[in-house]
């Protein structure tokens, strides 16, 4: 399969070996850790996921104190665990910038932004999406539902 990052709008992972995930072992569920560093909480990640009318949401959060940096994706898989839509909100040192991609028809659709030495720059993303796509946001949440065995 591969993973795709939508903020990219470009296959980042290629497996040489396709996962197995199964749609009827995600189940709805919220989790989180801290940040530690030199013994102190210096940020958090959050994660949930949730059933919406037969598909599913994945939402994660990742934030650094004291450094104003704080991402937010948004996606949502069919009940096959196709994506259909990846949003993400990021804040870096007072700085805002989003990314808002919808998949209809195997294709992804949208705007990515990006900050850069001019500043924020936005980008079209159309791109194809191949069969047994998988969204990279989805995937610490998928990773419980592998068949795992010993060998």
């Amino acid at each position: 399969c591969t993973c795709v990052v939508a903020s990219a709008a470009q296959p980042r992972t290629t497996y040489a070996q396709e996962p197995f995930f199964r749609a009827a072992a995600l189940v709805a569920a919220r989790g989180s850790f801290e940040l530690h560093l030199n013994g102190q909480v210096r940020g958090a990640y959050l994660t949930s996921v949730t059933r919406e009318s037969g598909n599913f949401r994945v939402k994660s959060t990742f934030a650094l104190a004291g450094m104003d940096m704080r991402e937010e994706h948004d996606v949502l898989l069919n009940a096959a665990l196709r994506p259909l839509a990846h949003g993400v909100k990021q804040t870096a040192q007072g700085v805002s910038y989003v990314t808002d991609v919808k998949v209809s028809q195997d294709r992804a659709s949208g705007t990515a932004q990006n900050p850069g030495p001019a500043g924020i720059a936005t980008s079209n993303i159309d791109i194809a999406i191949p069969d047994r796509t998988i969204d990279d946001e989805a995937v610490p949440v998928l990773l419980a539902t592998l068949e795992l065995a010993d060998g």
